[in-house]
């Protein structure tokens, strides 16, 4: 608003000096009217020495409108001040509107499955199991699954329960991730991938190294690093299915 404010003003100094430049070319006008007149010198555009000041009132009318205007408010530039405020407050509200929704995909899982599923459990001897709920699906208005990790320091493992009507029904380890002892020839770890709504595809690595290198007790030889040895992998993978009764079954091929 203050720099419309700031263009009026420069536009109404600029018609000052002409209306006041306007009012000296008519006064000149009116006074040579006035010499003149004994001369019986006639001037069409003026009607006499009362010329000058009546034009000047109207020039002066005219000014004072435009330094008015000028005092009035913007209301488009009223609105342009609003519209930071109104961004502002937008983003703020996107913002958290993300936080919520974060908050809800946290938060998805049902409280009857997250009451069965503490985050720690604590064991004789200081042994603490941690947990979390990674995945829930449901097959069908009976029937759904959960998937939840175990974490003991040692091994990290992923486990399949199923559920008809919120009551817990069977259960499979379907992941498993552990420390590697190095004087063992081999190590293995297990994944899966949830195929469909019921069925969960596991895959079994099993890498070893060359007999040659394994000793009679079944042990690393000495002098081997099972990490720098040549190994193999195998793999055996697995499929399983979610039936009607909350049961895990294998197919077979």
């Amino acid at each position: 608003m203050s720099e419309n404010i700031t263009y009026c003003q420069h536009g109404v100094y600029a018609i000052a000096v002409w209306v006041l430049t306007q009012t000296a070319i008519a006064f000149q006008k009116g006074i040579l009217y006035t010499e003149s007149k004994s001369l019986k010198i006639r001037y069409c555009s003026y009607t006499g020495p009362l010329a000058p000041i009546r034009k000047m009132r109207i020039l002066t009318f005219i000014l004072i409108i435009l330094i008015s205007s000028c005092g009035q408010p913007d209301n488009s530039g009223g609105n342009k001040e609003a519209e930071p405020v109104i961004s502002t407050n937008l983003e703020k509200h996107v913002d958290s509107s993300y936080s919520e929704e974060n908050e809800e995909i946290e938060s998805s899982f049902p409280d009857w499955l997250i009451e069965n599923y503490p985050t720690e459990l604590e064991f004789e001897y200081g042994y603490t199991l941690k947990q979390e709920i990674k995945d829930y699906r449901i097959v069908n208005d009976s029937i759904s699954f959960c998937i939840y990790q175990q974490m003991d320091g040692v091994c990290s493992r992923r486990i399949l329960d199923t559920y008809t009507k919120q009551i817990k029904t069977d259960s499979l380890e379907i992941a498993e991730n552990c420390d590697h002892d190095l004087s063992l020839p081999t190590y293995s770890w297990k994944e899966f991938e949830v195929k469909s709504s019921n069925i969960i595809l596991t895959t079994e690595f099993i890498e070893s190294v060359h007999d040659s290198l394994i000793d009679e007790n079944g042990m690393m030889k000495k002098g081997y690093d099972f990490m720098e040895a040549e190994t193999t992998v195998d793999t055996i993978k697995q499929v399983f299915q979610v039936n009607n009764q909350g049961l895990i079954k294998e197919i077979k091929k």
